[in-house]
């Protein structure tokens, strides 16, 4: 959301549910539940007047969310799978094709980041307030179980080789001694 508000996004909405959904409203999305509404693509559909989300990503890739970003995207609109599913997923392609809609596959790639670079640098990305935690090398393995976990509420996870004195900033989440 922060990278599509950095490009001109006029809203960003966010589906998902706990501390995830809390921190992404922090940061400036509009959030759904998902816990809490029987259907995230009526809700989306809703909020966009009944035209659906021009671009949709798909970051979970989990159950029916790949189909679900399908269905609350507009005619002509953009779907975004960047989640990895662990099983075969159905998709609507009669719609997909017969709604004009491109779908990628996305992947972290160096072309990504020569974009996104520039939006931190020049202050229109804050890709520090997405830090949670903040580990020395020497403690990788608490690191990757913190990330992997999810261990109090962990969205980005630092391993830092060095750690400067004065390097951690105040509010950062560490790992309990």
């Amino acid at each position: 959301v922060m990278c599509a508000q950095a490009l001109g996004a006029a809203r960003g909405l966010v589906i998902g549910h706990g501390e995830r959904l809390v921190r992404a409203k922090e940061l400036g999305a509009e959030i759904v539940d998902d816990a809490r509404v029987e259907s995230t693509v009526k809700v989306v559909r809703e909020l966009t007047g009944g035209r659906g989300a021009d671009l949709t990503v798909d970051a979970a890739a989990r159950g029916a969310s790949p189909r679900q970003a399908v269905e609350m995207t507009r005619k002509g609109g953009r779907v975004v799978l960047t989640g990895v599913p662990l099983e075969p997923v159905e998709l609507p392609l009669q719609r997909m094709v017969l709604e004009e809609m491109d779908i990628y596959g996305v992947r972290a790639n160096r072309g990504t980041c020569e974009e996104v670079i520039p939006l931190i640098a020049n202050g229109r990305i804050n890709a520090r307030a997405l830090v949670t935690h903040i580990f020395p090398l020497a403690e990788f393995h608490k690191a990757y179980e913190t990330f992997t976990k999810r261990i109090d509420g962990a969205l980005k996870v630092l391993v830092q080789p060095n750690p400067e004195p004065g390097t951690r900033r105040a509010g950062d989440r560490l790992p309990a001694a």
